[in-house]
């Protein structure tokens, strides 16, 4: 039968037969060359991933530039950062010794119980070469308790603190030549003197910053600061309380440091104690004066009078605190009168915690010898009551005024009064603020307040851009649209922002519309029946139209 079979070329072929055998195999090589790459990634893969032994990106292995930074901004709150930074491997280490500048913020303190504290401050010393110095002295000296007489512990580590202490500054004063930066922190008026008088005389001529804090617990309060004396009495020991007030200059004395010269010196800030500013300090540019000041004060009087060029080079001033009317040599306003700095650009005065009113700040800028604040841009006012008169002569003064921030609750229409045209003063509008017009006067409703207007129709504040408020009251939001129309009418860009807090439009829900309210919608051009609405939606529109 094989041999009667015969193959005709025209029959198909099976399936499964239409590739040769060589085709198979070179399909089944190609199919093995793949499987062994995936099997070679896989491999890589799990290399790759054994030598990772942190997942998320140690910082032992960043760049050099990110550590360097990293450790540029640690290392000026932690005292002992950089030796921290030495101990955690060895390229940490070897960059860390590299870089003086990680070891010039040197921390003095009596709180710091590490052994061997002054070996460790003459290492920052020695590591941080010619690098200019950041101290930070933390002084406590009123805490510091002196040996008991029997040998007794009395609660402290030390058998002297005091003198731990001054032996960590006696470390560091004999680099005053490096330092720029110094801060020192729980000044007592009675115990400054005892680590801080090699100071006094010192001459520092790389200071630039100098920021200075008293003892909280040692500040001058109206009431009477009562100290314990023990005398000796014939039964026995007794003790008296004696009370002791601080009203005359003689029982304080002002701390004085640096009389041999800062010529770099350009801030200062103080808080809560007198400071008398070095003598060679012309280049002060900032000065901050943060709570009450201890009598005598900060004498800006006196310096003015023995260098004229005192506080030529100042352009910013901030000063907080409580005023004392029945002791103004204590209050912050017993400054500003005396002050002679052209160049001041910024001026804060925060009472923050009482109504103040500021008729001290008219008074100063209206005397003769006060000097001319023409290039003052950034006025800032907090916890101030403003005063019609007092607005007058802050607003004619001060003409340069392009930023200000307000929070004189009730009193802001005074200011904004001013801010109007000479045509725009007139009856209607300050009707609407309580005012009514007899004859040439307007004549409020508490009482007789001549207004005088000044000819001209000169635009005051003509350079100012942004007004930033907190507790706005009605009439304060009406006086204000006048102003915001008026610059928009102008073609003068500004823009006014609200601050903790919300506006008072004085509308409740079911009330009748307040004529203020009526008077809001006017000027910004509002339906009749948005009237009806609640606080809360004018609120909305209001902040729509104040950009």
């Amino acid at each position: 039968m094989r041999g009667h079979w015969q193959t005709s070329d025209t029959e198909p072929v099976p399936p499964g037969l239409e590739y040769t055998l060589d085709d198979m195999v070179a399909e089944k090589n190609e199919l093995l060359y793949r499987l062994e790459k995936v099997k070679i990634s896989i491999q890589e893969h799990h290399f790759r991933t054994a030598e990772l032994h942190n997942m998320r990106c140690p910082m032992t292995f960043l760049p050099r530039e990110f550590l360097f930074r990293i450790f540029q901004t640690i290392s000026s709150e932690c005292w002992d950062w950089a030796l921290t930074a030495t101990h955690v491997c060895r390229r940490w280490r070897a960059m860390v010794l590299t870089i003086s500048s990680l070891w010039s913020h040197v921390h003095v303190s009596q709180n710091y119980k590490t052994a061997g504290r002054l070996r460790i401050l003459d290492l920052f010393l020695q590591r941080s070469h010619a690098s200019l110095l950041e101290i930070v002295m933390h002084l406590e000296i009123k805490y510091l308790s002196e040996p008991s007489d029997d040998g007794s512990d009395n609660g402290s580590t030390y058998d002297d603190p005091e003198n731990h202490l001054r032996g960590q500054t006696d470390r560091i004063f004999g680099t005053v030549a490096r330092w720029r930066k110094l801060k020192i922190r729980d000044v007592h008026p009675e115990g400054d003197s005892v680590v801080l008088l090699p100071l006094r005389k010192a001459y520092a001529p790389m200071l630039e910053i100098l920021d200075i804090e008293g003892d909280p617990a040692a500040e001058l309060e109206e009431h009477e600061d009562c100290e314990v004396l023990q005398t000796e009495k014939e039964t026995g020991k007794a003790a008296e309380m004696q009370c002791k007030t601080y009203n005359d200059d003689a029982e304080w004395d002002a701390l004085r440091l640096f009389e041999g010269g800062a010529p770099r010196l350009t801030e200062v800030k103080l808080n809560g104690l007198s400071f008398a500013l070095p003598h060679r300090a012309a280049r002060l540019v900032e000065l901050h004066i943060l709570g009450r000041l201890t009598p005598p004060y900060l004498d800006v009087h006196q310096y003015n009078h023995r260098n004229n060029d005192w506080f030529q080079s100042l352009r910013v001033l901030r000063i907080s605190g409580p005023h004392n009317p029945d002791h103004p040599k204590t209050s912050i306003t017993h400054l500003l009168p005396y002050l002679k700095a052209p160049l001041l650009d910024t001026l804060e005065i925060d009472f923050s915690s009482q109504e103040v009113g500021l008729s001290f700040l008219a008074r100063m800028l209206a005397t003769r010898a006060a000097p001319a604040y023409t290039v003052l841009q950034s006025l800032h006012l907090h916890g101030a009551s403003l005063s019609l008169p007092d607005a007058e002569i802050i607003t004619h003064m001060l003409p340069s005024v392009a930023h200000i921030s307000l929070n004189c609750s009730a009193s802001l229409v005074h200011l904004f009064r001013w801010l109007l045209p000479d045509g725009d003063r007139h009856p209607c509008v300050l009707r609407m603020w309580g005012y009514v017009c007899r004859g040439s006067h307007f004549i409020n409703d508490n009482g007789y307040a001549k207004i005088r207007t000044i000819a001209g129709g000169k635009l005051l504040w003509p350079k100012l851009r942004s007004i930033s408020l907190s507790g706005v009251e009605p009439l304060d939001l009406n006086a204000l649209c006048d102003v915001i129309v008026d610059r928009t009418s102008r073609a003068i860009p500004i823009a006014c922002s609200r601050r903790h807090s919300q506006w008072k439009i004085g509308l409740d829900e079911g009330e009748s519309t307040h004529p203020d309210t009526i008077i809001l919608g006017q000027i910004l051009g509002c339906p009749d029946a948005l009237f009806k609405s609640t606080a809360a939606e004018l609120m909305n529109d209001f902040d729509q139209y104040i950009y």
